[in-house]
């Protein structure tokens, strides 16, 4: 799905990375990795003038699930004993402050028995997959599955070094399915982790005293496009140059160029981003992990 005639695809700079193209009727984004090349809208994406989470790492769930108050498991399937409570859970070492996703299909089956209530008598939901910091809790997720199969995708933030996955519940006999369900931290890309790269970004001008974006990692701003009093473009602590009616900027871990001025030499660091936040919205924003030649920066930055 990947197309190198976009306009958005032509900003990325390696074999992998992503880019946005908000200026265009076309609206765009293109994200290029090994395992997720896709090329679409952007509104899928850029929620709340934040990048959302369009890609994961390794796999965390595993096939091994603990029982609590008698519940059996069977390729997925969770039988409820009946009792409060019960369910099946897994523990994962987490990070804290890490976003992670929970994907797959779910719902649960009703198994009529002469000892549970009548279908008409039940409360649609009543088996779950809860997400929480012990066995069972639910403090980021509490999902009330349905009898009709749908798709799981569930975000959430995690406040310390662990979690617990659990599903199940449900009166006596009840069964919960959760099917191929996969568990991973989320970033932009699967390569963001990297320890260099290069970041574009083109903006018409915005005011004095202005942040433009914000670059994280964790809980930490790592990068930051800052407009001062003067009118000059800051990357973090370095004045670049300054601002245009319409700007681009192109830089990597230690070298940066503004509108064609020039390379400027520069310290950033642009490893673990996994938040990237606009303030202001761009007309193009570009990331690739991993690190281009000052030839390179000026070329892009002229014609990007």
């Amino acid at each position: 799905m990947y197309s190198e005639s976009t306009i958005s695809g032509k900003l990325i700079s390696g074999t992998f990375g992503f880019a946005l193209d908000l200026e265009s009727s076309v609206n765009s984004i293109s994200i290029r990795q090994s395992n997720n090349n896709f090329y679409g809208s952007v509104n899928s994406f850029y929620v709340a003038n934040t990048l959302g989470y369009v890609a994961t790492e390794g796999e965390l769930l595993s096939e091994s699930w603990i029982s609590v108050g008698g519940s059996e498991i069977s390729n997925g399937a969770v039988t409820s004993s009946g009792q409060l409570p019960n369910f099946q859970y897994q523990e994962i070492e987490s990070e804290a402050g890490y976003c992670y996703r929970l994907s797959g299909n779910s719902y649960y089956e009703i198994i009529e028995t002469d000892v549970v209530k009548e279908t008409t008598q039940r409360i649609q939901g009543q088996c779950f997959i809860r997400i929480g910091k012990s066995p069972g809790s639910s403090e980021y997720i509490n999902r009330n599955l349905t009898e009709s199969e749908e798709l799981v995708d569930l975000l959430f933030t995690i406040e310390s070094n662990t979690f617990f996955v659990s599903y199940g519940y449900g009166s006596r006999n009840n069964i919960a399915h959760l099917i191929e369900p996969s568990l991973k931290r989320a970033s932009p890309v699967h390569t963001w982790n990297k320890d260099n790269g290069t970041i574009y970004v083109k903006w018409n001008n915005i005011p004095n005293d202005t942040v433009l974006l914000n670059m994280s990692s964790k809980s930490e701003i790592n990068i930051s496009i800052v407009i001062d009093s003067s009118n000059s473009v800051f990357v973090n602590s370095t004045n670049v140059g300054p601002q245009s009616t319409t700007n681009r900027i192109c830089f990597t871990y230690d070298n940066v160029t503004l509108n064609g001025g020039g390379i400027i030499q520069n310290s950033l660091n642009v490893s673990n981003i996994n938040k990237i936040e606009f303030n202001n919205q761009p007309l193009k924003f570009s990331y690739s992990p991993s690190s281009i030649s000052n030839t390179e920066l000026m070329v892009k930055v002229n014609n990007g």
